[in-house]
Formats: structure tokens, sequence, C-alpha cells
């Protein structure tokens, strides 16, 4: 760490390799040009009835979608958007096209009870809080009611935008999933509006944002006071995730296990953007697992696989477990037990 003019500044090990500098979104159609047919993004849970598979070009079309379905929202560039939900993939759509449309994303811990929900929308100042309706007996929706009663009374919630007096900043709140609920935009009648929004809009947009504007911001734990939020630029999250993949060894023809949560740095650029910068291939957890992470580093043919060592330990002794058991499951787990030695 150095001082350069009036400014501390930490000059980037880069080990000679030249660093990027473009944004999240342009990335995204750079990729889709390179690797149109090539499968980006992997969730396999048929037991959920979701087997989402989604090709590069694929992903870049529902991301544009996404986007323009922002803007018919009248999100405005470097407003600050809030994500609180597990690892669904509207997850990853939203980051990549909050960040096309220069919108910052704010990550929200997904096991945020109300009071630190509330102090995070108040002191990011967010606009717009996308989410889930419960988790793991959590009720987000109830610690949204209670922060915000105003918000039950809503009722054009496509055009309207909410008067909060607790959180004056706050205009709207969009539900993931398909439960309509007071005063909550779902997210497919948000994702609708896009057809009101020409693709020349969105290009507009895009290319009004430069890489060194803010592309998220990440709160830290609040271990010794109250969490603060740390603004990301484009190239921060983008080379972080290119330097630990050129370190690493990881080339397109990966195919990566994450059980990163994405609202943590190591799930939204560990893992999502890891892949996106190499043309790799993503394959979630939507929450943590370990048998069905083994089932989809079996199932999906892994080369990698993403987590702490919290997440190796439970994998490796249910893989153990399975192993000795004359009952183990009707999948290729010898295929399996060979991929676990690529954790990183």
């Amino acid at each position: 760490m150095g001082i350069t003019a009036d400014r501390a500044f930490w000059q980037a090990e880069s080990a000679n390799i030249e660093l990027l500098h473009t944004t999240i979104g342009d990335l995204v159609d750079q990729q889709a040009a390179v690797f149109p047919d090539k499968e980006a993004l992997v969730y396999h849970y048929p037991e959920r009835g979701l087997d989402l598979r989604l090709t590069y070009r694929e992903l870049r079309d529902e991301v544009n979608r996404v986007a323009r379905g922002l803007l018919a929202l009248g999100i405005e560039k470097g407003e600050h958007v809030a994500v609180w939900a597990p690892n669904v993939p509207e997850w990853i759509f939203l980051e990549l096209a909050l960040e096309k449309i220069g919108a910052v994303l704010v990550t929200v811990n997904t096991a945020y009870r109300a009071a630190e929900l509330e102090y995070l929308l108040r002191q990011g100042d967010i606009t717009t809080l996308f989410m889930v309706e419960e988790l793991r007996d959590n009720s987000y929706l109830d610690s949204v009611y209670a922060i915000v009663p105003e918000l039950r009374a809503m009722r054009n919630l496509a055009s309207e935008t909410l008067h909060s007096a607790a959180l004056p900043h706050l205009k709207r709140v969009i539900l993931l999933g398909e439960a309509s609920r007071p005063g909550c935009l779902r997210y497919a009648h948000m994702v609708d509006l896009s057809r009101s929004v020409p693709d020349e809009m969105l290009a507009t947009r895009q290319r009004s944002i430069a890489p060194d504007d803010a592309a998220q911001i990440q709160y830290t734990s609040g271990t010794t006071g109250f969490p603060k939020g740390a603004i990301i630029s484009h190239p921060g999250h983008l080379n972080s995730a290119y330097l630990f993949a050129a370190r690493k060894g990881i080339q397109s023809s990966d195919r990566m296990v994450s059980a990163m949560p994405l609202f943590h740095v190591a799930g939204c650029v560990g893992g999502l953007l890891k892949m996106l910068v190499t043309g790799g291939t993503l394959i979630p957890l939507i929450t943590f697992d370990p048998a069905k992470q083994l089932e989809l580093i079996s199932h999906e043919q892994a080369t990698l696989c993403w987590g702490c060592p919290q997440c190796s330990w439970p994998c490796s002794t249910t893989l153990a477990f399975w192993l000795a058991s004359s009952t183990r499951p009707h999948c290729a787990w010898s295929s399996v037990e060979g991929r676990l030695c690529r954790w990183c």
C-alpha cells in the first residue's frame, strides 16, 4: 500500500497478466460472441421442477430481457438495488442485468433478520429490493412488512412508488417466485415489462457505463461495529476472478459446481464471474447440501468444485458413507471420488 496524490493506492500484483478494463455487461456480450453455443449456466434440480441449461447466447438474451425490464421500472444509472435470496437463477440474471444498466447491486446476507435488513436498506440508500418470500423458516416478507407497513397498501405495483417514513429511498419491492403478495411486484411481471423497452434503449444505457463505475456494494460482517459498504468497480470484480482463474489454470472446458452463496464475493465473483471470464460452465447449488453437491459433480461431470473447507468436509464424509454403504445412490460415484481432489 502506497500513497498516490491524496489517496492510499494498492498496486495489483498481476504476474505480468494483462488486466481486464471493461464492464461486466460488455463481457457478457463478448463471451456470447466467442462461446455462443457453449453451456454457461446449469441448474439441475428436477426435484424442484427446475432443470435449466443456458448457453452463453441464451444467457445473454435472458440478461438483456431482465435488463430491459429494469429499465421499464425506471431504474436509473447509479441506483442502489438489493437482492435478498439464495442462489436461485434470478439472482444471476439480476447481477448481470443490473451491471449492464449501470445500477449498483447491493448484496444482502440470507441470514439477516429485520433489524439487520433495515440498517442495510437505510444505510445503503436502497431504491429497489428483490427478495424471496422466506428461507429456512425466516420470513423475509414479514420482516419487510414490519419495517415498511406502507407496502401493504400499494395497488398499482408497476408504476406506483412506495413512500415510507422509515426508508425514504425505497421505491419498490419485487418478489421472486410464483406467489403474489400485497405491495410486492412479481419478478415475472417485471420481466414482462421488457416488451415495452426497445433494444436500442438498453444499448444506449450500456454504452454510458464506464469500467470504473461502481458495480457492487458488498457489506462487511459488522463483527467490530456496524457493517460498512465497500464499493467495487467492474474491473475490481472482473480482475479478481480473472487472476484467480489464471493462477489456478481454469479454462473454458471447466465445469464448476459452486456451493458459495451469491450474496458473498466468493459466490458472485469467485463463482459466477470466474466462469464468465474463462468461458466455463457454472453449476450452482441453490443452498448448500453435501449430498446434492456430490450428485451434481457426478451428473454434470464437473471438473472443478468451488467451496470453503466447511463445504468440503461434509462432502467427503457423505461420500465415504455412501461408498461404504450397500444402499448407495445409483450414480457414478467413482467419478465423484476422483474429482473431489480438485477443490479450490
